[in-house]
Formats: C-alpha cells, structure tokens, sequence
C-alpha cells in the first residue's frame, strides 16, 4: 500500500523542558482536549528556534481560548459555575490568546500558537510559561472543557 502523508496531533506534553502540572477535563465535550509543546524553525532557520504551543482534539471551527502565566495560581479557578464541570483553571492568568479550530481535513479540531523564543534548559534561567486551552464546544458539548496545564521555560 501506499505511504499516507499528514499529522498526527493527538499527543499530550512536550520536550523534557516542559512538566505537565494539571490534567485535562472533558467537562461537556466527548473527550478532553490535548495541550501539546514542540520546538520549530521559524524564517530560514536550519535549526529549531522557536516553539509551538498546540491544541487537539477540540471541535472543529469553535473558538478555544489559549491561557497563558508566568506561575501557577495560588488557587486553581473552578470553572464548573460558568458549565464547564469538574474542570480548572491552574495559570494566574497573565494574557489570553483567541483562536478558531480548523474546520476541515487534517487541520479540523487543531490550532496552535507560535512563540518566537526557543525552550531554555530546566537548569538555565529563562522566562517560565504556564499554558492550558480552554475549549468551547458546539450545541450539545457546549459549553466545553480544558486540556491538561504545562509549565516550561523559553529563552
């Protein structure tokens, strides 16, 4: 048979830089959404020098909230009074990022968001992230759940 060529999104964590400190909730929808965390080369690069931050798993087309701290929260926020039962919130939220999961083929249910920092060593300073999604769902899965919480240092 033939060779068949695409990507394989379902993975959950990241390089050995990155720690999974939270797990995800399926809240409403069929199963939990998945954080994923892989370097990239951004421009002409030969070499990675950049991040990915990645989401699979979501419903395709609907809006996913990427958010991101540079700790965990004293406190994890329950979600479950806005619908989204059983699940948390772990980052002290410092900046939220909106985006569309896509819609069709192999992009449907995907999304992610580029850093233009490389990972740092777990021993090296660096600027440390904390990012978990929070997914919406459609119609019946709404309103949604979150993926699991990573922490990890860029450059």
């Amino acid at each position: 048979t033939g060779w068949y060529r695409g990507r394989i999104y379902q993975f959950e964590g990241g390089p050995s830089v990155a720690e999974t400190v939270g797990s995800a909730c399926a809240g409403t929808l069929s199963r939990a959404p998945r954080i994923g965390l892989r370097p990239i080369s951004l421009g002409s690069s030969p070499t990675p020098n950049g991040s990915r931050v990645t989401l699979s798993g979501a419903d395709p087309g609907m809006l996913s909230l990427l958010v991101l701290g540079l700790r965990q929260a004293a406190h994890p926020v329950d979600l479950s009074p806005f619908g989204f039962v059983g699940c948390s919130l772990l980052p002290d939220v410092l900046e939220v990022g909106v985006l569309i999961a896509g819609t069709q083929g192999l992009e449907a249910g995907y999304a992610h968001h580029d850093f233009q920092r490389g990972f740092a060593s777990s021993t090296s300073l660096g600027l440390t992230v904390v990012g978990q999604w929070i997914v919406l769902g459609s119609a019946a899965n709404w309103p949604g759940g979150t993926s699991a919480t990573l922490r990890w240092k860029l450059q």
